[in-house]
C-alpha cells in the first residue's frame, strides 16, 4: 500500500443506504434483492449515522434506527488509504462509510478492500 494510494481508489462505490426511520422490513428486503453485508443507515438529510447488518435485521424493532450500530466518523474519498486503514485498525472499524464534500454516502471502504490494495 503506497502513501499516494487514496480511499476513492480502492473503495466500493455506491454503497446501498437505508433510512433511519424505515421499517425492519425494508432493510431485509434490500439484503435479500441485493447479497450485500452491510448498509450505512442516514437521516433525512442523506447524512450517514450508522450501518445495520444482517444479523441487526433479525431483531423484531419498528425501525432501523432501532436495530443499526452508530458510527463515530466517516472518511473523505480523497483520504490517503494508509490514514483510513489507520483509523479502522485503532477504531476497531471493519468498514467506513465514504462521503463527499456535502458529507453524503458516496461509497464504503471495508477491511476486504484495505487487504487487496496491499
Amino acid at each position: 500500500m503506497t502513501h499516494a494510494m487514496t480511499v476513492a481508489s480502492v473503495m466500493s462505490p455506491a454503497m446501498l443506504t437505508v433510512f433511519a426511520q424505515s421499517p425492519i422490513d425494508s432493510a431485509r428486503m434490500i439484503f435479500a434483492d441485493h447479497r450485500v453485508h452491510v448498509l450505512a443507515v442516514v437521516d433525512s438529510d442523506g447524512k450517514p449515522i450508522g450501518f445495520v447488518t444482517p444479523r441487526d435485521v433479525l431483531n423484531e424493532a419498528p425501525a432501523i434506527r432501532d436495530v443499526m450500530t452508530p458510527f463515530a466518523l466517516d472518511v473523505p474519498a480523497e483520504t490517503p488509504l494508509v490514514i483510513a486503514a489507520r483509523l479502522m485498525v485503532f477504531g476497531g472499524f471493519s468498514h467506513l462509510p465514504v462521503v463527499d464534500g456535502e458529507g453524503c454516502v458516496v461509497g464504503v471502504l471495508s477491511a476486504t478492500d484495505v487487504r487487496a490494495s496491499v
